[in-house]
């Protein structure tokens, strides 16, 4: 048995393994690790809490960067160098290639992946009720969507690059709460310009925040949705949020601006992308600034797409992703079986 005295996302990964293995066990007949949360477990920190960790006289301490990714590095290197961490993280790396000063084991799980499949289907959640349709029509009176939230430096070459580059005005591209291209008319995204939060509750009973929104108004007014994604810059690694999530369980055709590779990695999971359709190589290229401006000469192919032509290619996609969104099974059983044998031998270590 392995004890960690988690935080609370730890503990719910807990759960949700525990879960996994029952299951396994009652239809498989399969034995499992059992990993429990105690008080006298392995001490679990935020990954933020470099006071906490430090000053921990354990040599194993559990690392919960849930939420994020290799961006965290900067946080990563403060940490002492004697001790072996756990990260549970919702992004992953290449550690060939991405070097720590310290014994780690990466527990990467789809956080954001398996929680918005939570959000948007459980009939217990608010978004449950929410309008998921995008549909394909003729008379879109936009070419793309982009609703990007806080500024950031690598952000701010995307959005230059666009607004220098497309030759076209019917667009909607909304920056931290500013309008740059026509103006976006949805009242429960309206934010004040410079000061996007997008976990500000718009439910308080419930705790319905902005990320969790699908503005499927503006959806349908759009031929393709441009995703702006949390990670532009790093090399080797995959951090899947909700921006592209949104598109997918809602049909809306995305160009996703992110990491090199990161369409390849999502067809990995299962899904299907638009490169039978139109060129996607800008995922295969690893310079940042050369990527961003093929992002935005595609944008301006796409405004010459004959849309109506591809409608039935366009549904399949649709039908596709939304399919595999149901069935993410597949995806969970292979991250607690990586999981599980990463953290048996880290018992096997210990004891």
């Amino acid at each position: 048995m392995l004890k960690i005295n988690s935080t609370v996302l730890v503990q719910a990964w807990i759960e949700k393994y525990n879960i996994w293995t029952t299951h396994d066990k009652f239809y498989n007949q399969q034995d499992h690790l059992t990993v429990e949360h105690t008080n006298d477990g392995i001490p679990c920190y935020l990954h933020n809490d470099v006071e906490g960790i430090n000053s921990s006289t354990s040599d194993v301490v559990v690392i919960d960067c849930m939420l994020e990714s290799m961006h965290s590095l900067k946080t990563f290197l403060k940490y002492n160098h004697n001790k072996h961490y756990i990260i549970f993280c919702n992004g992953w790396w290449d550690n060939t290639k991405i070097s720590l000063p310290y014994s780690y084991t990466l527990i990467h799980h789809f956080f954001y992946l398996f929680e918005m499949a939570d959000t948007y289907l459980s009939p217990n959640r608010f978004c449950f009720y929410l309008n998921k349709e995008y549909k394909f029509e003729d008379n879109k009176p936009l070419e793309f969507i982009c609703l990007t939230g806080t500024k950031r430096p690598e952000r701010n070459v995307l959005i230059d690059t666009l607004t220098k580059s497309i030759d076209y005005d019917n667009y909607i591209l909304r920056y931290n709460g500013q309008d740059l291209g026509q103006a976006c008319l949805s009242d429960i995204l309206s934010q004040n310009s410079g000061q996007f939060n997008s976990y500000l509750p718009l439910v308080e009973k419930y705790y319905h925040d902005v990320s969790q929104s699908l503005p499927i108004d503006v959806y349908n007014m759009a031929r393709f949705g441009l995703i702006i994604e949390s990670d532009l810059i790093q090399q080797n690694q995959f951090f899947l949020t909700e921006k592209t999530i949104k598109s997918i369980i809602t049909g809306l055709p995305f160009v996703i601006a992110g990491t090199p590779y990161f369409l390849k990695h999502l067809r990995e999971l299962g899904f299907v992308t638009y490169n039978s359709l139109w060129d996607e190589s800008y995922d295969d290229v690893e310079d940042f600034e050369t990527r961003m401006t093929v992002i935005a000469k595609l944008c301006n192919r796409l405004a010459k797409f004959d849309w109506a032509a591809h409608l039935k290619e366009l549904e399949q996609i649709k039908l596709l992703n939304r399919n595999n969104f149901l069935n993410l099974n597949h995806v969970a059983n292979l991250k607690f079986m990586e999981a599980e044998q990463k953290l048996i031998r880290i018992l096997d270590e210990i004891n």
